[in-house]
């Protein structure tokens, strides 16, 4: 067994996977309401979440043995190959405004990832051996998560609708105010003295010291 285990394709394939998972489904819920209308909204969103976990539901115990019968690698890869298409007809739903191929597209991402999910896990002990199991683990977890997270934030950050905007902007604008309120002193947020009441005053001066201080430095 290797000592030094290459983690990162696995890692990397763990976390893409989640990442599109959650991307696609919650793109959807934020683009489809508008083609469906806000009656259906509650519908929309249980249907596009149901589709996604509902195949882990049914066809888990079919994954595990697929894990034992057939070399796992080639499960995971086969699974992998098989996205392609399945975002393809997700892109032309999102392109003819069709909720169904849409929801169809989310369910097939539903099934492809339960299917190749106890393969993806049982190269773990492949690649780093039992004593790497619980590392292994640890790090497919913490991907995962990450993926959960940064899809959700993609989607809502990259929607055109207003709703999805209204997610993503003002997190980043929010970071932004803050990181210029930690660069700036204090006695240069303001020189007439009165309180800064949006980011783009904070901006400005952000922008400002910055600049000093890349005048003093070349001096």
């Amino acid at each position: 067994m290797n000592r030094h285990p290459r983690w990162w394709p696995l890692l990397s394939t763990n976390f893409l996977g989640v990442l599109n998972d959650n991307y696609l489904k919650t793109l959807a819920c934020f683009i489809a309401v508008g083609w469906v209308g806000m009656e259906y909204e509650e519908t929309l969103v249980s249907l596009a979440a149901g589709s996604l976990v509902l195949p882990y539901v049914f066809l888990s115990p079919l994954a595990g043995r697929w894990a034992v019968t057939f070399k796992k690698i080639h499960v995971v890869r086969i699974a992998k190959a098989a996205e392609i298409p399945i975002m393809i007809v997700a892109s032309a739903g999102f392109l003819f405004h069709n909720v169904w191929l849409v929801m169809f597209s989310i369910l097939f991402m539903g099934i492809q990832s339960s299917l190749f999910s106890p393969s993806k896990y049982g190269l773990i002990r492949d690649i780093g051996g039992k004593e790497h199991i619980a590392y292994g683990t640890g790090n497919m977890e913490m991907v995962s998560f990450l993926g959960m997270i940064l899809g959700t934030m993609m989607a809502s950050f990259f929607c055109p609708d207003s709703t999805g905007l209204g997610t993503g902007h003002p997190f980043f604008g929010h970071c932004h105010r803050r990181i210029c309120k930690f660069l700036v002193p204090k006695g240069c947020r303001n020189s007439s003295g009165r309180k800064q009441g949006n980011g783009a005053s904070v901006s400005l001066s952000c922008q400002k010291h910055l600049q000093s201080k890349n005048l003093q430095g070349t001096e």
